[in-house]
């Protein structure tokens, strides 16, 4: 049960995430003047990799702690 609630947490966290990259992204692409969303997309994606370095890392911590 506590492995579900952790993994819950996790999506959740990255839905968030998600959400304000895009927000973030907007917002300098319109103060930039960008006709495409060059920023959006830059930002999601630098989240994305970042939150999944993080779980990359998150996981090995527990792999290592059950050990």
């Amino acid at each position: 049960m506590e492995d579900y609630a952790r993994y819950t947490g996790m999506a959740f966290e990255l839905l968030v995430l998600i959400l304000l990259m895009v927000y973030i992204g907007k917002k300098i692409d319109s103060w930039l003047g960008l006709e495409k969303p060059i920023m959006l997309v830059l930002m999601v994606s630098f989240g994305m990799v970042g939150y999944m370095v993080k779980i990359y890392y998150q996981t090995n911590k527990k792999q290592k702690d059950d050990k």
